[in-house]
């Protein structure tokens, strides 16, 4: 039961901590915070996102958001062609309209959550449905976003992905 409550704790200050997370919703103009072809992803300290023992899906969904609002932002650097600019902006606005509907579902099974733990006579098999349910949405979220980087990168020809690495110097 100890660790159970345990997972449950992690669990909500995983949600409370993606709760806080609010999607950009404009392409920043400065090209030297851009972070294309990953390079945002270079800079993630492995160690700090295992410490509650599993990956903190704010930071890996921020950098999701950064990525995909910098190929906006150096459109001109990048010589986007209206049909691809067009595409990145359709990816971005598909992943914010899925961040949206996941977060809120996030949301309400952390209330049902604590809504069952405050219950005296709730059951372990109540807690792990609701703890499991958790778990797979924040896990299909994450999944699901990383494919919305993969295919923004793919709107890129190989002259253009090049440019992006060399425009954003390793740090």
């Amino acid at each position: 039961m100890r660790r159970l409550l345990m997972v449950i704790v992690l669990t909500l200050a995983l949600v409370v901590a993606g709760s806080h997370f609010a999607p950009a919703t404009a392409a920043k103009k400065h090209p030297q915070k851009l972070c294309l072809v990953g390079k945002c992803w270079e800079n993630i300290d492995v160690e700090a996102l295992g410490e509650t023992g599993c990956p903190a899906p704010g930071l890996i969904l921020y950098n999701v958001i950064k990525e995909l609002n910098s190929y906006l932002a150096a459109k001109d650097f990048l010589k986007l062609s209206k049909k691809q600019y067009e595409a990145l902006k359709n990816i971005r606005f598909e992943f914010q309209t899925l961040l949206m509907e996941k977060r809120a579902r996030l949301q309400l099974l952390s209330l049902d959550l604590i809504s069952s733990m405050a219950q005296p006579d709730v059951t372990p098999d109540k807690i792990n449905k609701t703890v499991n349910e958790l778990q797979d949405t924040c896990r299909g979220l994450l999944i699901r976003s990383l494919e919305y980087v993969r295919q923004a990168r793919e709107v890129l020809t190989e002259e253009q992905l090049s440019k992006a690495r060399r425009l954003t110097p390793r740090l």
